[in-house]
């Protein structure tokens, strides 16, 4: 439960910490006493939006602390586990601050948070009902929400909501794949022809360099082969063998009839002779390899032309449309994968949406005993709450499916004997709104929730007896919880288990809030007050006295 609530600096609020019980706490003060103003605090420390800034005016900033006592098998500790939080020996401390310029930053139990995550354990915490709201009960969603809560099938509706976000993205993805199919096959005709072109030319690495160097050859060959011709004629014509022949018989004989050293000569001669013959063989086949038949140079020139050609076509060079090939190849490959793709996930959609079918029927079911159960709730909680001739019906229609099911659900209400059932929002009035609502919210109500359910000015319209029944169903809803209640009605505040009087004061030329929490004779007055509208008197008390009596 909310076991205090600390405001600093906040709006007309110098400094005040109020401390909380469990059971019914009322509110009650002067119109413009600044009751509003709390409720405010609390919706600001919440993480709620609100004013765009409440720090009191010459303060820095302001702040609200809210701290909560919760039971260690609470449902928010696990959450609160999960954020990243610490247990504090099961005791929760939001702390929201407002600076003069606008900047707000929250806080639980100490550590930074954002607004968000506040907002989100907020909603374990406590439930504010709104005079203006009737938590939901003027939309679609009210109903359906309440009536989920009664029949436990919040954890139903999780499920179909998984379900629905399931086929919701995996549609997404399918609509992606479908597109970047219907991309890739327009590009499946030019992957497969620039495939077939260049395997097709059977590319050989550096085959444009060798192509290069023999064009280049052949283009000289006339030339080389001139000047190879002549080099071998000079070898030839000038005997150069012969006379080294002659001059090695010479040398040898000369060696044999004198003692003149003449090997190495005669062996530097004798491979001189060789190599003479081995470079006119080299030449006369250089010249041979000359001999280039005319289509030749034709078939270089062209084989060259188509490696340019389709080189310059997907701007690669000549040595990389091999790899270009491979690449479209597994380009190819993805966009077969992407059909297969593509029906596995059609397939999945269809299994997720029987699921969901499935899931939705059985949830819609489930709402239909609810509503039977809530129907007959409602019947025995409405003649206390003065409301002996209204009737109330749940009411279930076939709807568009979404992540909430496939129902339409409506509460519809008659508010005399006679009269046609109506939806509630255009049937009952203010007073009597807020009685459904008070009688739907004991009909629901669990001591399990552990939620601080905050009622402002639900007995709003009403007064005498009906404000008693009101206040008699407070009573009751808050045993063994804990309800925060602002009201103007006499009977209900003499019906509290704690009460506490907001007070705003004046000082020099600014107004200040404060609270006083309320004594046994305390509340005497205040509630003769209530009752006399003005200034008290002793017939006012004395019926303050009796209704506090019981």
């Amino acid at each position: 439960m909310l076991s205090s609530l600390e405001i600093r600096d906040i709006l007309l609020i110098k400094n005040i910490k109020i401390d909380f019980n469990a059971g019914l706490n009322v509110f009650t003060g002067e119109t413009g006493a600044g009751k509003s103003i709390l409720l405010d605090c609390i919706s600001f420390v919440l993480g709620f939006r609100g004013r765009s800034n409440y720090a009191r005016r010459g303060a820095d900033y302001g702040e609200v602390i809210a701290t909560f006592e919760l039971p260690p098998d609470h449902k928010i500790w696990q959450k609160f586990e999960d954020a990243g939080f610490e247990n504090f020996d099961y005791e929760l401390v939001f702390k929201r601050k407002s600076f003069r310029d606008g900047k707000k930053i929250a806080f639980i139990n100490e550590k930074r948070c954002s607004n968000q995550i506040l907002r989100e354990f907020s909603r374990f915490l406590v439930e504010i009902q709104d005079q203006n709201d009737d938590n939901g009960l003027r939309n679609e969603t009210g109903p359906r929400t309440l009536l989920d809560i009664f029949g436990n099938v919040v954890n139903e509706v999780s499920e179909v909501g998984c379900v629905w976000k399931a086929i919701s993205t995996e549609k997404s993805q399918l609509s992606e794949l479908i597109l970047r199919e219907s991309e890739s096959n327009r590009d499946r005709a030019y992957f497969a022809h620039a495939i077939e072109e260049i395997e097709r030319l059977s590319l050989e690495t550096g085959e444009e360099l060798n192509l290069e160097n023999k064009r280049r050859v052949i283009k000289s060959s006339e030339n080389i082969k001139k000047e190879l011709n002549e080099s071998y004629q000079i070898l030839e014509s000038g005997a150069v063998e012969q006379n080294i022949d002659q001059a090695l018989r010479s040398l040898t004989r000369l060696e044999a009839k004198s003692e003149l050293e003449l090997d190495d000569t005669i062996e530097s001669l004798e491979q001189g002779s060789s190599l003479v013959a081995n470079v006119k063989k080299n030449i006369a086949d250089m010249i041979s390899n000359l001999d280039f038949e005319s289509h030749i140079l034709e078939e270089v020139e062209d084989r060259l032309y188509k490696l340019k050609d389709l080189s310059r076509k997907y701007n690669v060079t000549t040595d990389r449309l091999n790899d270009l090939a491979n690449e479209f190849s597994k380009q190819l490959n993805e966009v077969d994968h992407l059909t297969d793709v593509k029906e596995k996930s059609i397939l999945r959609i269809q299994s997720l949406e029987d699921k969901y079918k499935m899931l939705a029927k059985s949830l819609s079911k489930d709402r239909l005993e609810a509503a039977k159960k809530l129907n007959n709730a409602m019947r025995d909680q409405l003649p206390a709450l003065k409301l002996d001739q209204a009737q109330f019906k749940v009411d279930i229609q076939p709807g568009e499916a979404g992540p909430y099911g496939i129902d339409k659900i409506a509460f519809n209400v008659s508010t005399n004997s006679g009269m046609p059932l109506a939806p509630i929002a255009k049937t009952a009035s203010g007073g009597e709104l807020s009685r459904f609502l008070l009688a739907l919210k004991v009909s629901i109500a669990s001591p399990e929730d552990n939620v601080t359910l905050i009622f402002d000015e639900i007995d709003s319209g009403v007064g005498g007896a009906t404000a008693d029944a009101v206040g008699q169903r407070l009573r009751e809803l808050a045993r063994g919880s804990q309800i925060l209640v602002v009201t103007h009605s006499p009977q209900v505040a003499a019906l509290g288990n704690h009460h506490i009087k907001v007070v705003k004061t004046r000082e020099n030329t600014s107004s200040t809030i404060n609270i006083v929490r309320l004594n046994s004779a305390e509340r005497v007055d205040e509630i003769g007050r209530m009752l006399s509208g003005g200034s008290l008197t002793a017939e006012a008390q004395s019926a303050a006295k009796v209704l506090l009596q019981g």
